[in-house]
Order: structure tokens, then sequence, then C-alpha cells
């Protein structure tokens, strides 16, 4: 039951917190079968919360085990489909034994033709890369077949989930959804040897993993996949359904570049960007050369000083949510998910504590109110981001015309050069 009352809070806050949310390719989640998620694992828990959210059915989630430690935090996780994996390194071999429980439940899972998610990579890192593949997977789907025979096959579609930035409220996610990969096309492989088996079909989910995420292979490119990134960003719309094929595209060429090349993309950038940030603008801006429409401002500035009511309003358990996520959390993994788990709960509190004195004082019209400045403070998150853009856009107005040009003839010799050096076509 809790896990429905949460779920589409969570929804709610997820919509409000992140700027895009988009889901791609799930048609190719099977339907009334069982089925595992493999997910990556950039974040410390908000994959977890965007598969719930969004998928159209409920599953249950294979997280860490040191989190239950208490009967109260027990039962809550249990309650939101929770089900402990125990490390030796966290917990010792006592609690280790306790996983052969949590197997047997999701083994009668999938034989119900439930959903089960599994971070397949084991352990959250920051980062756009795929670590190596912990052999859960491999041991929770065939284990499955070995307890239940009968069972058609097991399905296990490799997830993608891609954020611009994991440390920003307003940030954009893309999830994607890969072709279901058979249990049982691995299954006689590992009858006849187990440790092959699983280190095939590892092999084989980690491969359509990477399919679904964008990789910079090598750390040290990272500066220079965000210049590229950005720029790539700015010429399609945020929504784009072809943004995240872009912008794997762009990182496989890039990783494939002769470090010579890297480095001479790295000064360009790096300057380009340097000029950007001592003008003020962003990318986008030079890359869309609009003059600022004035008229655009009129409805703006009708609506939004009633939109800075709802933002007052909201100020409180916003500024103390962030708060808590800044004194609190030290790495990065846990900063955005803390954060907005943290903001749920309080603006819960604060909504319930505002509904029940609104009623009590004001009736049906203090719900109302209420109501309306919920729905004031969302306008305004939405106006605050369109009135920036604006800025940046008259910003780039008053550019001097000589940086103008030097700054849109740089970005094409970066285009230029990026396309040049790449093998085959690279969308930028």
């Amino acid at each position: 039951m809790l896990y429905y009352l949460v779920r589409p809070l969570a929804a709610i806050a997820l919509r409000v917190f992140l700027r895009h949310i988009c889901l791609t390719g799930l048609e190719h989640v099977p339907r009334d079968k069982p089925v595992v998620l493999a997910v990556n694992h950039p974040t410390a828990f908000a994959e977890a919360c965007l598969l719930a959210c969004f998928l159209d059915r409920p599953l249950y989630f294979l997280v860490r085990g040191d989190i239950f430690v208490r009967p109260l935090y027990i039962k809550l996780l249990r309650a939101l489909h929770m089900l402990p994996m125990y490390r030796l390194k966290d917990r010792g071999y006592a609690f280790v034994k306790a996983n052969f429980d949590t197997f047997d439940a999701c083994f009668e899972a999938l034989h119900a033709r439930q959903t089960i998610m599994i971070l397949a990579e084991g352990h959250t890192r920051a980062e756009k890369r795929l670590q190596p593949l912990k052999k859960g997977t491999a041991r929770l789907a065939f284990g499955a077949i070995d307890k239940h025979p009968e069972l058609e096959d097991v399905y296990i579609v490799p997830v993608g989930v891609n954020f611009d930035y994991v440390d920003r409220a307003g940030a954009d996610v893309m999830v994607s959804f890969g072709a279901p990969m058979s249990t049982r096309a691995f299954y006689e492989q590992y009858r006849r040897n187990s440790i092959e088996g699983i280190e095939a079909f590892t092999s084989e989910l980690a491969r359509r993993m990477r399919q679904q995420i964008v990789i910079v292979q090598d750390r040290a490119d990272d500066a220079l996949a965000e210049h590229l990134l950005v720029m790539a960003r700015a010429e399609m719309p945020a929504n784009a359904p072809q943004r995240l094929q872009t912008e794997i595209a762009i990182a496989q060429h890039l990783s494939a570049l002769p470090n010579e090349d890297k480095a001479e993309l790295t000064q360009m950038t790096q300057a380009y960007f340097d000029v950007l940030a001592n003008a003020h603008i962003n990318d986008r801006a030079v890359f869309e050369n609009r003059k600022p429409q004035w008229l655009a401002l009129l409805p703006l500035v009708l609506v939004l000083p009633w939109a800075w009511l709802g933002r007052l309003f909201h100020w409180p358990p916003a500024i103390l949510a962030k708060h808590i996520a800044d004194t609190r959390v030290r790495a990065l993994e846990f900063y955005m998910p803390v954060w907005l788990s943290v903001a749920l709960a309080l603006f819960l509190l604060y909504y319930i504590t505002w509904a029940v004195v609104a009623a009590i004082l004001w009736g049906v019209w203090g719900l109302l109110v209420l109501m309306a400045l919920a729905c004031l403070g969302y306008a305004e998150i939405r106006m605050r981001a369109w009135l920036q853009q604006w800025i940046l856009c008259w910003r780039w107005s008053q550019t001097p015309a000589k940086i103008q040009v030097q700054l849109r003839d740089m970005r094409a010799r970066i285009r230029e050069k990026f396309t040049a050096v790449s093998v085959g076509q690279t969308p930028l």
C-alpha cells in the first residue's frame, strides 16, 4: 500500500525537480512475462525512483542491505518493494547468508511474472561510463529457471539512465530501454559450465547496456566531452527523440579520436567557452543568434509578480532541503537523491500543515488558495527558466559585433574540426 501512495507523489516531485524526463524504448519491456531490468547506477537511488514512477507496472528493487538496520526501516523499505542484498564487506558473512532469502523472493516474483530492477554495476559512480557488471543479474536469471524449470524464459532488459548533470535541479534525464535479452539463450551453456555461462551472459548484457548509455571511455576526455555535448544540446530541443543517440554518437566518436586531435579540440573548446564565460552568455545564444523579443516579455511581466508569490510560499521547505543536501552530503552520487527525497518529505509535511490550517481558518476557500499557490510555484519555475534564456538572448544582442563574429567563427571551427577527424558522420 505504501508503494502505491508514495509513487504518485514521487512522480510529481520528479516532474518539478527535473526539467525534462524522456523515456524511449518502453515497447521493449515485455508484458505479462518475468522481466529483470538491468540498470546502470549513476546516482544513489534516483534511477530506481524514475523507473518506479514512470513505468506502467509495479517494480521490485534489489538494494544495498546495509540500509536495513532497524525494524521500522525494514518495514518501510519492504513496503516500498525493496529487497536487501548484503555485501560481505558491509555486514559480514552472517548477513550475506540472508541473500538466499532475497533471491528466493525474487524467484517467486519472477515466477509470478513480476518485474524486478537490479543495479547491474553493483556500486554507484556519477560518471559517463559503465562500470564492470557484477554477476548478480546472471545468477538471478539462471536461478529463477533452476527453481522453476517450467518458466518459458526470463527476459533481461538493458536500461540506460543518462543525466546531463547529477547535481542540479532542472537537469534532464534520458532513460533508454533496449531490446530484451533471453536467459534461455545462455542456459544450456550455464548448465554445462556455470562459470562460462555466467561470464557469457554478463558480457552480452554489458554490450547491450553500453548501447543505451553515453560513455566517455577515458576520464581525461571528460571536460572535452562535456563541451561537445553542450554544443550538441544547443542544436536540438531538450526533449528531442534523437537526443540520446546523438550524445552516444558524439561520445563514441570522441573516444575513437587520436590523442593529438583530442588535444587540439580541447584547446579550441576551452578557449571558446572561456570567451563565452567572459561575455556572460552560453553556447545556445551563439548558435541561435537571436535578438530578444520584447513583446514576449509582456505576458511575463503581467504574470511573474503572481508567480513570485508561489516562489515565496515555497521558499522555506525548498531552502531547507537544499541546505541539508549542501551540508550533509559529500558524495556527488548521493547529492541529487538526498536533495530530492528531503524536499519531498518537507513539502509533504508543509502542505499537510497548511491544508489543515487553511481548512480550519478559511474552509474551502483556503484550500483553493493553497492549490493556487502550488500552481503558481510550478509556473514560477518554468517562467524563471524562460526568463533566464531571454536574458542570455538579450546579453548576446548587447555583445559587441566583433566578439559575436569571433564566437561564431570559433564555434564553426570546432564543429568542422570534430566532424573532419571523426569516422563516419557525427551529429554535432
